[in-house]
């Protein structure tokens, strides 16, 4: 049903679902290919310098913005792995949304699934949320695997 298929991670249980989901739906349906995706801050060199400056010289070489998104992405590819699915693993030196929505485009994505936390309305109208700006911008379909909360202050919003 779904030949190519995009999976936001950011590292979180609710990344791990939608990994998860992709896995089981690429296995299910047959696609060939399933791309993992995660972004990072594009830090200029202006703030890579100033951070340097306040960490001792031995963590120097611990300055790469890229570290965290790499390390997500390993994780979730390993993950497909063992689910038998081959990934495409992509890192992009942009927010989230954007590195998924760039990844969809540009390899003709049938299907994009992302996780969701399940924010109360407060928390998403203060913070936003991937899920629902992929969902609003996306050049394809897109599956929404939500982990509702459990923090009852979420709820209230």
């Amino acid at each position: 049903m779904f030949s190519t298929i995009v999976v936001g991670t950011d590292g979180s249980p609710a990344a791990e679902a939608a990994v998860r989901a992709a896995g089981d739906l690429a296995r299910a349906g047959g696609a060939n290919r399933v791309h993992v995706v995660s972004g990072h801050h594009p830090y200029s060199s202006a703030e890579l310098n100033r951070m340097a400056k306040d960490l001792p010289t031995e963590f120097h070489d611990t300055l790469r913005p890229d570290a965290l998104a790499t390390e997500c992405v390993d994780e979730a590819a390993m993950m497909l792995r063992t689910m038998d699915v081959q990934p495409h693993e992509h890192v992009r030196s942009m927010n989230g949304t954007e590195a998924i929505l760039d990844v969809a485009e540009e390899v003709h994505a049938d299907l994009i699934v992302v996780g969701s936390r399940g924010l109360g309305l407060g928390r998403r109208l203060l913070q936003g949320s991937v899920s629902t700006k992929v969902a609003h911008h996306a050049p394809c379909s897109v599956m929404i695997v939500h982990l509702p909360t459990t923090d009852p202050a979420e709820l209230d919003g």
